[in-house]
């Protein structure tokens, strides 16, 4: 590691830590990239209340390493507990052999973690050599214990049945019926983050208003809420390019895609347009409302898509039959 320096990164390191994200884009049909450009630093402050990105830099200051660990608040035990959000690992291919990831957790522990501080992660299912390396609590790594399981659709619009309940935007006069029916669906889902709508439009909801909001109700009482999250001006995922295969195949997917009115493979380095549904909430978790719900945001779409994230614990998902 020698000639290596690991610290707190800077708003000045923007573009070596942009550099380095293209370095480590994910392999695949696709070849999927994270843009966010013009500020790296605003998509770590939507991940955490309290951001903390450190970074692994060379002598001419290029970026071949980065972490963060940022605080937040979540739900545990049904009761607001500060946590560490650990996300955005990226090692450059030509450091991943070394030490550099134990070097990293070891001042992880000794710099930025409290003492019997615990932190939460998100480890992708299919990436069974990181899961067994992390587990393995080899060469100083921190001990791993599964708490869940987490899903994320990327859904281009479809049809559904009409609503069966009343779907409309939120106004500000909803937003205190809209926390209470925020807070009690999440408490019941821990590690889930605190959202408090109090802060709508600061750093860690960035963009989001109330506008972006909708809401269901049956008999005047509301029953479920999701919103629309366009996160297009501080973070994009990027296509760095497609397989042989897959480059032949996509003007055809895209002229049906045209004819159904749906979101396009983009070329290469351009965004995917996509909007992420944000604090989904359902009164007794009822699967009927979350349908409702998405019945209402598909035609909503305009052409991009859209992209859920829901625990084991969530509503069944509509979508899958």
């Amino acid at each position: 590691m020698a000639g290596l320096s690991f610290r707190e990164a800077l708003p000045g390191d923007h573009t070596a830590l942009e550099r380095l994200f293209r370095e480590t884009s994910m392999a695949g049909a696709i070849r999927l990239g994270s843009d966010r450009s013009p500020d790296f630093f605003a998509a770590s402050r939507v991940q955490a209340e309290e951001p903390c990105v450190w970074g692994v830099f060379t002598g001419e200051g290029r970026a071949v390493g980065v972490f963060s660990m940022g605080r937040r608040m979540v739900w545990l035990n049904q009761q607001k507990k500060p946590m560490r959000y650990l996300s955005d690992l990226r090692i450059h291919p030509d450091w991943r052999k070394g030490t550099m990831l134990a070097k990293g957790f070891r001042m992880m522990r000794e710099n930025v973690f409290e003492n019997g501080e615990w932190a939460q992660t998100l480890v992708l299912g299919q990436n069974l050599p990181a899961l067994g390396f992390l587990r393995s609590s080899r060469a100083g790594l921190p001990e791993y214990r599964e708490a869940g399981r987490y899903r994320n659709w990327i859904l281009p619009a479809q049809k559904m049945p009409a609503p069966a309940h009343r779907v409309r935007t939120a106004c500000p006069g909803d937003l205190p019926a809209m926390q209470l029916l925020l807070d009690e669906s999440s408490r019941r889902r821990s590690f889930s983050p605190v959202i408090d709508l109090k802060n709508l439009g600061d750093a860690y909801l960035n963009g989001l208003t109330v506008d972006d909001f909708l809401v269901a109700e049956d008999a005047g009482e509301m029953i479920g809420m999701m919103a629309l999250w366009d996160q297009g001006k501080f973070q994009r995922l990027r296509v760095d390019g497609y397989s042989a295969g897959f480059a032949v195949a996509r003007p055809f997917l895209n002229f049906h895609a045209r004819l159904r009115g749906g979101a396009t493979f983009p070329a290469p380095g351009n965004a995917i347009p996509m909007v992420k549904a944000s604090a989904i909430a359902c009164a007794n978790d009822d699967p009927a409302v979350l349908r409702s719900l998405l019945a209402a945001v598909f035609p909503r779409l305009g052409g991009k898509l859209l992209s859920v994230g829901l625990s084991e614990k969530d509503p069944p998902q509509p979508w899958t039959g």
